[in-house]
């Protein structure tokens, strides 16, 4: 009976082991931020899709990429201005389509340099500031298409804005 005990203890030891010795430590990492502005402060609100990837359909008929629309808003207690910190682009490999960035009818470009006023001190006094819309788009195919491949790419924008001071910016 003893023999028996130890038989199955050392098959039952054998079973266990392989899956023991497969155990791996698996890290998550979640990439959390928080902006708190001063109450004078500029606010940039993109509501629900800030920092979420945003997917360009590609339209096999028309060799196109969809635009990329959305909403944001600015609130502050002065003029807003908007300017790209990098040039926008999608690449793959060493493929690359340039993209054009604009903020309602105001195309950002590139540096600090060249920053463009988005809203007016009043519009962006308001409750709710100014909403506008961000158009991303892609350029046009060449004319042998665009070249296959999974494209990615980071739109980097910046916001900057003097407030007043003695407001209550809220």
């Amino acid at each position: 009976m003893k023999f028996n005990k130890t038989l199955l203890s050392a098959a039952a030891a054998l079973i266990i082991s392989p899956a023991v010795s497969f155990a791996a430590d698996i890290p998550v990492n979640v990439r959390v931020e928080a902006v708190i502005p001063t109450a004078d402060g500029l606010r940039v609100d993109t509501k629900d899709w800030g920092g979420v990837t945003q997917n360009m359909s590609y339209d096999i008929n028309s060799d196109t990429l969809s635009p990329i629309r959305k909403q944001l808003s600015v609130k502050s207690n002065a003029d807003v201005y908007a300017y790209l910190q990098s040039p926008a682009s999608l690449t793959s490999g060493d493929d690359s389509l340039s993209l054009t960035v604009a903020l309602g009818a105001t195309e950002l470009k590139v540096g600090a340099a060249n920053k463009a006023e988005i809203a007016k001190k009043a519009d962006a006094e308001a409750t709710n500031g100014k909403t506008m819309d961000l158009t991303i788009t892609a350029a046009d195919a060449p004319s042998t298409g665009y070249v296959a491949g999974s494209y990615i790419g980071e739109v980097m924008m910046m916001f900057e804005s003097t407030p007043a001071s003695g407001g209550s910016g809220k």
